[in-house]
This record gives structure tokens, C-alpha cells and sequence, in this order.
């Protein structure tokens, strides 16, 4: 979802979605889906510069654990450890 007013100003929302997955140990079932929510503003200003501004993950949801693997329960290859972020960006075009 994008919402741009004007040609100096865009805002997105994005969602990701992981579909459930099996637990290590297949016996004692699967993961649940998970979805992270993303904003982000961005602002071109007249100079030909964009200044970016987010939050990753903005509801601060937690992946699922793998109970049933004691030493790995988050797969890093499908999910971020670090959760909620802000972040603020400048490209200044030449």
C-alpha cells in the first residue's frame, strides 16, 4: 500500500508474511503464520535530495520459537532477531 499527495511526499505500508512452517522435532507439529509491518516516509525535496524515514516490524511482533529445539528456536534464515527498528536515510542525487 503506497500513498504519494504530491510528488514530493510518498508513505508505504508493507506487510510480510512468513506461511506456517514444521518444527524441527515433525512430531510436535508447526510454526504459525507471521507478519511484520513496515512503514516508511520518504520527502524529495527541490535540491533533488530524498530523505527516508521507517520502522521495521512497527507492532514489535515476535516471531515464533521452535520449542522443540532447544538450542535453535528462531530460523534466522526466515526471521529477524533484532525486532522493532527505526531507521533514517539522505541520498542527495548529483
Amino acid at each position: 500500500l503506497s500513498y504519494a499527495p504530491n510528488l514530493n511526499n510518498e508513505m508505504s505500508l508493507v506487510a510480510r508474511t512468513v506461511a506456517g512452517t514444521e518444527k524441527t522435532v515433525k512430531e510436535e507439529g508447526d510454526l504459525d503464520n507471521y507478519t511484520e509491518l513496515d512503514l516508511q516516509y520518504n520527502y524529495t525535496a527541490p535540491w533533488d535530495g530524498t530523505l527516508t524515514m521507517g520502522v521495521k516490524n512497527i507492532a514489535g511482533s515476535t516471531p515464533p520459537l521452535d520449542d522443540s529445539d532447544p538450542n535453535n528456536q528462531l530460523d534466522g534464515s526466515l526471521f529477524d532477531a533484532i525486532g522493532r527498528t527505526v531507521y533514517v536515510g539522505y541520498k542527495q542525487n548529483l
